[in-house]
């Protein structure tokens, strides 16, 4: 009976801490798409000058 119950719980529990995690993700994409954006740049007015 326990094994039962138990179960449901652990799959929540999982599904909460990849959203959790996904999320997190999600959040450091534009950081790093910024970064890049602007290395690029950078890297642009050097070879104009």
């Amino acid at each position: 009976m326990n094994d039962v119950i138990w179960e449901p719980g652990i799959s929540l529990y999982r599904r909460q801490a990849i959203k959790e995690h996904i999320k997190t993700r999600l959040a450091v994409i534009p950081t790093i798409a910024s970064k890049l954006l602007r290395i690029m740049k950078l890297r642009v007015e050097e070879n104009t000058l």
